[in-house]
């Protein structure tokens, strides 16, 4: 009875420190400048579910999968494909933190699964 409980707690370790070793999902966050206007859209499956114009000025995060997703490509257009989540905050509106931290707290916040989105200047 002992050694099957011990040899049940040593394959449940095992199985933990396995699952430590492996890597997350492979994320990463994009930051686009407040430079110009831009459309953002998001479709899934070619169909689309809306979009919105960001005007100039507008700081732009998008965190994406990163294995799934194209940037930026020669005409400054965007493409994330998969698991997105985009946040955006008036460049007036920053406060004074590193860029990263600040987008933590912008007051937009849109997250969707399984989505196409592409953001292209206007």
């Amino acid at each position: 009875m002992r050694t099957t409980i011990l040899i049940g707690a040593v394959m449940a370790f095992s199985f933990v420190s396995a699952e430590w070793g492996q890597p997350r999902n492979a994320r990463n966050t994009v930051y686009i400048a407040a430079d110009v206007a831009r459309t953002v859209s998001i479709s899934r499956a070619g169909l689309p579910l809306t979009s919105m114009a960001v005007p100039r000025g507008t700081l732009l995060s998008v965190t994406y999968d990163i294995a799934t997703s194209v940037l930026p490509k020669s005409d400054r257009r965007f493409e994330f494909h998969g698991d997105v989540e985009i946040r955006a905050m008036a460049e007036s509106q920053k406060p004074r933190l590193i860029l990263e931290e600040a987008m933590r707290q912008s007051p937009i916040e849109l997250a969707a699964t399984g989505v196409d989105v592409t953001i292209v200047p206007q």
